[in-house]
């Protein structure tokens, strides 16, 4: 539909059955009529912990439920990879767009994912951190792919971002015809242990705590420049945070189904 605008939305502080719901509805309306933009990038934050696992993983072999709190959500994403545990120090963010962003011979998942990561390098050194982008995928991960670790934060795999020899963002895709979800989570206040995943603890490579609001001005302008769009802020009307609020409710239902559009 020619002559939607790109947006930015901002929501910090979300319960994680809405952050998820939030993007997988994004992700949905894209392709709808009834839609009023083309390309939504967001960025949020969590109003408390939760596990999230890549739509392939298997719950029973992915979470150990005896070391589970049992307040703690456990929800399947939209997006592939590994098991996540998010906690409020964690600054996550969603691009929801047509692949026809990108160079025709730039579409691929590999090129995608490059081109994603190194704005997000731009964002991270915007805000004085010095990080560098994975070349190739470790070993272990190479070999086993998703089997070698549970948690996405155990292993490094190509395009994911380390900081002082830590990983300290990872992301993962899904396409359906024309349109891609990228969702990444990004760490640069540490890693929290989580044992029911496997998540082991890592410090923050920066001295400074940095929030979600640090980050976006910076986010907005440097996916806006490098994708060649205007994300411009947005917030949703209230017919739209009905239909959200009615995601959440159903992802709250059943969290680990599979996602299907």
């Amino acid at each position: 539909m020619i002559g939607l605008p790109a947006i930015f939305l901002f929501t910090p502080d979300e319960d994680p059955y809405a952050n998820m719901a939030l993007d997988n509805w994004c992700f949905d309306k894209l392709d709808r009529e009834d839609r009023d933009f083309a390309e939504v990038l967001r960025l949020y934050s969590w109003a408390r912990p939760a596990i999230t696992l890549g739509c392939n993983q298997d719950p029973r072999k992915v979470v150990d439920w005896s070391l589970l709190p049992a307040e703690l959500p456990v929800i399947r994403r939209v997006t592939g990879g590994r098991a996540i545990y998010h906690d409020n120090a964690e600054i996550t963010f969603s691009l929801v767009g047509s692949l026809h962003l990108f160079p025709e011979n730039g579409r691929s998942l590999k090129s995608v994912n490059l081109s994603i990561t190194k704005t997000v390098v731009g964002v991270l050194e915007a805000l004085g951190l010095r990080t560098a982008w994975q070349h190739n995928s470790e070993p272990e991960f190479r070999n086993n792919g998703i089997q070698s670790f549970k948690s996405c934060f155990s292993s490094m795999s190509r395009y994911e971002i380390a900081a002082d020899g830590l990983k300290v963002v990872g992301g993962a895709q899904r396409r359906q015809g024309e349109k891609f979800i990228h969702q990444g989570s990004i760490k640069i206040n540490g890693v929290s242990e989580c044992e029911a995943i496997g998540q082991k603890k890592s410090p923050a490579p920066a001295a400074n705590f940095h929030t979600i609001a640090d980050f976006a001005k910076e986010f907005a302008e440097n996916f806006s420049k490098n994708l060649g769009l205007g994300f411009v802020p947005y917030s949703l009307n209230a017919d739209e945070k009905e239909q959200w609020q009615k995601a959440a409710e159903d992802l709250k239902r059943a969290p680990l189904a599979q996602i299907k559009f």
